[in-house]
C-alpha cells in the first residue's frame, strides 16, 4: 500500500529528508508564532514529532535496521508453530 514510501524496510530517502526539514521548519513557525499560545504550540509539538520520525528514519538506515520489514510475521507463524506442536 505505501510502497511509493518503503524500500527495503525503511523510508526513502526523499521521505527522510522531507520529513526533517518539514519538521524543522513547523518548530520554527511555532516559535515565530510563540509557543505560549495554543497554535505556535500545536505546530512546534507537530513538527518536532515528524523531524524525530525522519531523523529516527534516518539512522535506523545508517544502522541497517528495518523498522516496517514484515520479519515479525514469520516470528509469529514459527511461535504459533511451536505451540501447537506441544
Amino acid at each position: 500500500m505505501f510502497n511509493f514510501l518503503i524500500k527495503d524496510g525503511n523510508f526513502k530517502e526523499w521521505v527522510r529528508i522531507f520529513c526533517v526539514i518539514v519538521g524543522i521548519s513547523f518548530v520554527a513557525l511555532g516559535i515565530m508564532i510563540s509557543i505560549k499560545s495554543m497554535l505556535g504550540g500545536f505546530f512546534f509539538l507537530i513538527g518536532f514529532i515528524i523531524a524525530a520520525t525522519g531523523g529516527y528514519a534516518a539512522q535506523a538506515h545508517m544502522l541497517k535496521l528495518k523498522p516496517f520489514d514484515k520479519a515479525y510475521k514469520k516470528a509469529k507463524d514459527s511461535y504459533e508453530q511451536d505451540k501447537n506442536n506441544m
